[in-house]
């Protein structure tokens, strides 16, 4: 009745009903019934009845040839207490992706966002007034109120008129608006796309680094890097999205490649992961990448190019300390070639000149430089045309926070 009340206009063929069959039948039976085992059957038996009765129920299901998800969670949630009753394990189900037909079923969006506000409320309303405040905008109104906080959730064509409507019984905390037909559009199209024979995830930080990967092709760019890991879930969702036979994971910060790991013994998926310890080296090896050959020479050749890379940082100190020989002071630059300590200096563009000329030697064909978020085009130019070399010398705009410059020498 409660889950009824919330919502303004109940449809039936959805959890709602599967809900309410299952506790009509509950209570028909409770007193026919002492052994409390086989009640719970019966129970489980009616919402299954109930289930398989959805699409006759609501016409959108029966078109797809489907039973109401939320329904069927619903079931599953009672199977899972009856079996957690019996004191059971229950072994996780094999997910199957990629099952899904083609078929679209196009409902009529008389209302194109999804809107919800969360209002800290001035003083109490009756439910019947908060539905006639609310109601007027659109359908599935649904309100959910503890003391003076008030949610409301409801499709309509004018979100403006929702949060005013807000703003007039009290102070918004939260907002939230979706464009209901560019997330259909956007599942669809995801749904639709051919499996491939190679995906890529990369994990990265500052937009120039993120674009350079979008341009490479890569299916999933997760946000994080230096001081900002992304989780073993993050990455494992990352995974899931990706339709391709195989699956090719740079974590880019050797911080991540044990939530990398992690994910990838949860997946199902023929998941590799490339221990890169930054986006540079991910860089090359995503160009090499040869769709034509097996996952198993890819791998092989990409870890062949990753030991000949060199990779200077620039960064700065954030407190005074001592490292290597060095005497360093907060706020001075400091240069890395893979990892180890080559230079500190004051001038950002005077210490990767120097680890560049370091770092360099007579196989050196190529020099990438990525200007981080605090360096300019024309300071990243002035690096470029300070070196005189025979090797190929390039700048990006990386955008990559905490590091001055990262530089790829292959």
């Amino acid at each position: 009745e409660v889950a009824y009340k919330a919502v303004m206009r109940p449809v039936e063929g959805t959890i709602l009903t599967v809900c309410r069959e299952t506790a009509e039948e509950a209570e028909k039976i409770c007193k026919q019934i002492e052994n409390f085992e086989e009640f719970f059957i019966k129970i489980i038996e009616a919402a299954e009845k109930s289930l398989q009765n959805t699409p006759n129920l609501l016409p959108v299901l029966k078109e797809a040839g489907v039973v109401d998800s939320g329904g069927m969670g619903f079931v599953y949630v009672l199977k899972g207490m009856f079996e957690g009753f019996k004191g059971n394990k229950i072994e996780p189900i094999e997910v199957l992706e990629g099952i899904v037909t083609n078929k679209q079923v196009v409902e009529d969006l008389r209302f194109l966002y999804c809107t919800e506000i969360l209002v800290k409320t001035k003083k109490t309303y009756a439910e019947a007034i908060l539905k006639e405040k609310f109601g007027k905008f659109g359908n599935s109104l649904v309100l959910v109120s503890d003391d003076d906080i008030l949610k409301v959730h409801v499709h309509t064509n004018n979100p403006g008129l929702v949060l005013e409507e807000g703003l007039k019984i009290g102070e918004l905390i939260k907002v939230k608006i979706d464009n209901m037909k560019i997330q259909h559009e956007s599942l669809v199209s995801e749904e639709r796309k051919p499996e491939k024979k190679y995906g890529v995830l990369v994990v990265a930080n500052g937009q120039g680094v993120k674009n350079l990967f979008s341009e490479l092709g890569c299916d999933v760019i997760i946000n994080g890097g230096q001081t900002m890991n992304p989780s073993t879930n993050d990455i494992l969702e990352g995974i899931k999205k990706i339709n391709a036979e195989n699956i090719l994971v740079f974590p880019n910060n050797k911080n991540i490649i044990m939530a990398c790991e992690q994910a990838k013994a949860l997946s199902n998926k023929k998941v590799e992961i490339i221990p890169t310890n930054n986006f540079n080296e991910a860089i090359t090896a995503i160009v090499n990448i040869d769709t034509e050959k097996s996952l198993e020479e890819n791998v092989a050749r990409i870890k062949e190019i990753l030991s000949n890379i060199k990779t200077i940082e620039v960064t700065y100190s954030i407190r005074d300390t001592q490292i290597n020989g060095f005497e360093i002071k907060k706020g001075d630059v400091l240069g890395f070639i893979n990892d180890n300590l080559e230079s500190v200096g004051k001038d950002y563009n005077k210490v990767a000149q120097e680890l560049i000329y370091k770092a360099l030697d007579e196989d050196s064909s190529l020099v990438s430089i990525y200007y981080g978020e605090e360096v300019t085009k024309e300071k990243a130019e002035e690096l470029k045309n300070s070196i005189s070399v025979e090797a190929d010398v390039e700048i990006y705009f990386g955008g990559q926070p905490l590091y001055y410059y990262v530089i790829s020498i292959e």
